[in-house]
């Protein structure tokens, strides 16, 4: 282990004399180096500070220390990295305790049953907070399969300091219609017969007839040698040109928050289950607030502080652009058209119609003429 050297300038004359004084002594000696020719500058170890004090007392040097180097000079900085090393340790004990502990719930694949879902984890206590052995995955799991019965699958899972359940939904099952039970094809809409080919069965309609949702469109029987009708199982292809409208209202007003110029910053200290505010808020009878959140201690612990503006504001109703209140109408109207339209569907024409209706709103109605295969198989109940 290397001793601890302190450093001393001395000032006077004879300082060759007072090196061999030194060395006679016993001293050991570091960086030795003349400033001028009054000065020498020296290191010495820590243990021979009475011999070397001495020696420079009896020769009339005039001293002053060194800066200090090397282990002392670590020793000396030591106090001050006290705080640093407390705070240090304090912010790890407490990352290790906030790991301790579930801060999200990320729930996906949940679709419609998701509030379901949320429902279930609050009645269970399961919030941002809770310690992560106090939460059982496969109780999870199991509750929300017997909650649940159109779910297919749930797997629930603590990653990190996070909450995951995934949810795979079930496909129900095709209706068990039998391939060889007997029905007719039947129109799903409304429309004129463009063009009909039967496959089996018997043609009710041809081209350029009108029928209506439900009309039989091919029967499910074929004629025998002797006149009699055999029941089969109709097949067929039957097009049709059909007329198919949807419509979008819009407001033909809009409302506009316009800032008064007053306004008033707080700040709230926040964690994932409560929120303090240092200041109250303000009686504004309408206001909007802007928030920036601010991380003082450390990203990995979940409280944070949110520095907000709250902006007072009054509320305006203005008249929109009637052109650019048609046209946005119109893009929605034939938005929702086109969901209506199937993938083998073509379309021969549409077009839109406006009008305006009570309280200044506008209407836009899109239609399109298409043609598409109307034709839908239908069991016979038995009698």
């Amino acid at each position: 282990m290397r001793a601890l050297l302190q450093g001393i300038s001395c000032q006077g004359l004879g300082a060759e004399r007072l090196l061999e004084k030194l060395k006679a002594a016993g001293v050991q000696l570091y960086d030795v180096r003349r400033q001028d020719a009054k000065t020498l500058c020296f290191y010495y170890e820590s243990r021979d500070q009475e011999r070397v004090s001495g020696l420079l007392q009896s020769l009339g040097f005039a001293c002053a220390p060194l800066p200090v180097r090397g282990y002392a000079r670590r020793l000396a900085q030591w106090p001050r990295l006290v705080p640093g090393a407390i705070a240090l340790l304090t912010a790890l004990c407490c990352l290790a305790f906030s790991l301790q502990f579930v801060w999200r719930i990320d729930i996906s694949g949940a679709g419609a049953y998701a509030g379901e879902v949320r429902q279930y984890l609050h009645a269970q206590g399961l919030r941002p907070g809770r310690l992560k052995s106090a939460i059982q995955t496969s109780q999870i799991c199991d509750d929300l399969l017997y909650r649940l019965p159109r779910i297919a699958w749930v797997r629930a899972r603590i990653q990190g300091v996070t909450l995951r359940i995934e949810i795979t939904q079930g496909v129900p099952m095709p209706s068990g219609i039998s391939q060889t039970a007997a029905g007719n094809i039947v129109a799903v809409c409304d429309g004129v017969i463009a063009h009909i080919d039967v496959y089996a069965g018997e043609a009710a309609v041809s081209a350029g007839d009108t029928v209506r949702e439900g009309d039989v469109l091919i029967y499910g029987r074929e004629r025998g040698k002797d006149e009699s009708f055999t029941p089969v199982r109709a097949s067929g292809r039957v097009t049709a040109r059909v007329w198919k409208s949807a419509s979008a209202v819009l407001s033909g007003t809009q409302t506009q928050s316009i800032r008064t110029g007053r306004s008033m910053q707080r700040m709230v200290i926040a964690c994932p289950f409560y929120r303090y505010a240092l200041q109250s808020e303000p009686e504004y009878l309408i206001a909007e607030t802007e928030a920036e959140h601010l991380y003082p201690i450390a990203a990995w612990l979940p409280i944070w502080v949110e520095r907000q503006t709250i902006y007072e504001v009054a509320l305006e109703e203005n008249p929109r652009d009637e052109q650019a209140l048609q046209h946005e109408s119109g893009r929605l109207a034939m938005q929702k058209l086109l969901t209506f339209c199937g993938g083998s569907d073509e379309i021969i024409d549409k077009w839109l119609d406006y009008s305006m209706i009570e309280g200044g709103n506008i209407m836009a109605v899109a239609t399109a003429e298409m043609q598409m295969e109307i034709g839908r198989f239908l069991p016979i109940s038995p009698e």
